[in-house]
């Protein structure tokens, strides 16, 4: 049975499940175990990115694990800061083979494999028993980090009674301050990433920038409309271009990088 590894982050971890899937079947493996590394560095695998922050706490791991372990095709979640040897790497894209920025996340993971493995990246990976408590509502996030700057966020306030933010406190604040009060889906302490998958596959849809909820979306190939980096600000406040690299496929999908197409999709899937 393949263990596999990965340091994060959680949309990171989410995307390289197609390679994890695929690899275990074309070695007549049903399950493996994923490892989940946690405390690291971008700069403990090289140091041609800069940054010190943790990829993936503890806290998240916990977040992210009852998902995981609820997949057909995982035997165990391991939580742990060290791995013995024999487990298969997914950590290797931040060794700077591969630009970050460019191509689709989920296909970073296959350049480190040697054997072809079908990349089917539009079928449905993740499985998840709906909970219908938004039924018609569409969830919706926006982060702190690639935002897009030429959309329009306000032009969403005619959809203001049928949105419900889904996110970080400090993310909602923002949001509120920075364009209008929007009603909140508010997680509960006990509450874990599975639980966001559960009402996003019991809602209308859902939009967001580029984030692990998104990755959550993509995988489950829900209604979904995401809003890509095309331009964003850096840390020096200087408008850049973003990391444009999740592309949606499969099912009921947009990629709006316009402000007419914004509202048109949202309209379109309120519709549906």
């Amino acid at each position: 049975m393949f263990t596999f590894c990965h340091a994060g982050k959680m949309g990171d971890i989410l995307y390289s499940l197609y390679f994890c899937v695929e690899s275990a079947f074309h070695f007549k493996h049903t399950k493996f175990d994923y490892a989940l590394l946690i405390n690291k560095k971008i700069t403990d695998f090289s140091d041609q990115f800069p940054g010190d922050d943790i990829l993936l706490t503890r806290e998240t791991a916990e977040f992210i694990r009852p998902l995981l372990e609820s997949q057909v095709y995982v035997d165990k979640v391991l939580i742990c800061e060290n791995l013995e040897k024999g487990y298969v790497d997914l950590n290797s894209f931040r060794r700077g083979y591969i630009c970050p920025y460019g191509c689709e996340i989920r296909d970073w993971y296959y350049t480190f494999g040697k054997v072809t493995l079908p990349r089917a990246f539009w079928k449905r990976i993740l499985y998840v028993d709906p909970n219908p408590a938004y039924k018609d509502k569409i969830l919706f996030t926006l982060t702190d980090r690639y935002v897009n700057q030429g959309l329009d966020y306000t032009k969403l306030k005619e959809f203001r009674d049928r949105l419900v933010f889904i996110g970080t406190d400090r993310e909602y604040q923002v949001f509120q301050k920075n364009f209008f009060e929007l009603d909140r889906l508010e997680l509960k302490p006990e509450d874990s990433l599975l639980t966001v998958a559960q009402y996003m596959a019991g809602a209308k849809g859902y939009m967001s920038n580029q984030t692990g909820f998104y990755a959550l979306a993509e995988l489950m190939k829900i209604n979904r409309i995401l809003l890509p980096p095309d331009w964003i600000w850096n840390e020096e406040k200087e408008l850049v271009m973003g990391p444009k690299n999740n592309l949606p496929l499969g099912g009921w999908a947009n990629c709006v990088s316009f402000t007419p197409k914004m509202v048109a999709s949202v309209k379109e899937m309120l519709a549906l």
